[in-house]
This record gives C-alpha cells, structure tokens and sequence, in this order.
C-alpha cells in the first residue's frame, strides 16, 4: 500500500504540470483521474510510464476508486471508506497548509463510525444538535472557514458533502490559529491543540489556557473529546 501511494504521488505530481490545482496525496480519487483523462497525451504517457514500474495503471486505479465508493454505499448512505477518509484529510491540510496529522484525530472523535466486516467505515451525514457532517461543522465555523477558504460552498449546500465539509474543518483549525495568536496565545500548536480550538472554538481554548478552568461546554463533550481537551492544556502556561 506504501509504494502505491507513492506511485500515485508522483504520478499527481506530474499532472500538476497540465493541473496546477492538483494536490499530490497519494490518492487516486475522482480529481485525479479527470486530470489524468484531460492531461496533454506526452503528460499522460509519462503517468502511464511511471505507474507501470509500480505494477499499475490509472484505468486499474481508478476502479479501485470506483469499487471502495460502491462498498461505502452498500454500507448505507452518507458512509464513507476510511482510507478515502484519510485521503480527504491530507489534501485538505495540503491545500490550507497545516499538518495533516494534526486533523486525523478528527475522524475518531467528530463522526459516527462502524466497522463492516473488518473496514472501519465514517459516517458522512452525523449530526450532533446543531452539529454535521464528517467534521461536525456549525454555520458559524462554516462562516469562518469561508474566509480562509472562500471557494467553499455554503454550509447548506456542503455540510454533508464529506469533501467539503473536511476542508471546511482544516480551513476552520487555519482561521482558529490566527485567531489564538491574536488572543495572546503562544503555546504549541499541535493536533490536540487544533482540536480542542475545534471543539470549544479559539477564544474559549485561550481562555482556558488563560484561567485553567474549562468552559460550560466542556462537561457536555465524550470522554475521548474531554481526554484531548485536557492534553491540550497540559503544560501550557501563561508565562
């Protein structure tokens, strides 16, 4: 699985040359096949060149694409393969330009998730409250993810699109750090920290980092959401 994902790394980061907008992630979903099916034919030739030294080929890739979607619909609506998951995860981060390790934490503590003879699979349409989508977005964090963002489309229209709704969150966790900065905060800005911003929004972390007492919603959030939440404070100080 790592030398086919470092094929179809390299293979993106050929395409980019005809498709500058391409992330290269490692992952040959439907993006990156239309780029590969518009590319120049030279371009296109050296894709097939270089997949072929890894045992593959991009019709081969592109169907595996199509089969791990099928799987996830016969799951039942809205749910999604964890490997595409992930996959979304790391070309959001790419494209706002944060670690994408810091956003994975985010599949295990936001949506629902199964597992359908031993593929762990996440719900795409989980709703908490006033809460949805693969990254649990609000309108208000929507709104905010926007303005790092603006070709996102409106919270209506992309809650429930798995796609939009991971770029939304590391769009959000973008917004949420220059929001923190400009609050005071000067501690490290690692996966839990973007998490608990996530969770309680910037100004209610900072004020937690602040105070050392958790706000009103804290009591309220799962156990592993409330384990990261007090990691992210640990050892951080005002001083």
């Amino acid at each position: 699985m790592a030398d086919l994902r470092a094929a179809v790394k390299a293979a993106q980061g050929v395409l980019k040359l005809s498709t500058p907008s391409l992330i290269p992630d490692g992952w040959w979903g439907d993006f990156t096949n239309t780029a590969y099916l518009k590319a120049p034919i030279a371009e296109k030739g050296a894709v097939d060149m270089l997949l072929k030294g890894y045992g593959t080929t991009a019709t081969r890739l592109a169907q595996d694409s199509v089969l791990q979607k099928k799987a996830a619909t016969a799951v039942g609506d809205g749910w999604i393969a964890a490997t595409y998951a992930q996959g979304l995860v790391k070309q959001a981060a790419a494209q706002v330009g944060i670690d994408p390790s810091a956003l994975q934490a985010y599949l295990d503590l936001e949506p629902s998730k199964k597992y359908v003879n031993g593929v762990l699979f996440y719900n795409a349409k989980s709703v908490s409250g006033q809460f949805a989508g693969m990254f649990q977005m609000g309108a208000a964090a929507w709104a905010d993810a926007m303005r790092i963002t603006p070709s996102l489309p409106s919270y209506q229209v992309g809650k429930f699109d798995a796609r939009a709704n991971v770029l939304a969150g590391a769009s959000f966790a973008k917004a949420n750090i220059a929001a923190a900065k400009s609050m005071g905060y000067n501690g490290p800005i690692d996966g839990n920290v973007l998490y608990a911003m996530h969770n309680q929004g910037a100004s209610g972390f900072v004020n937690a980092w602040r105070t050392g007492r958790t706000g009103p919603h804290f009591a309220n959030q799962s156990s592993a959401a409330r384990s990261v939440i007090t990691a992210a404070l640990q050892g951080n100080s005002t001083a």
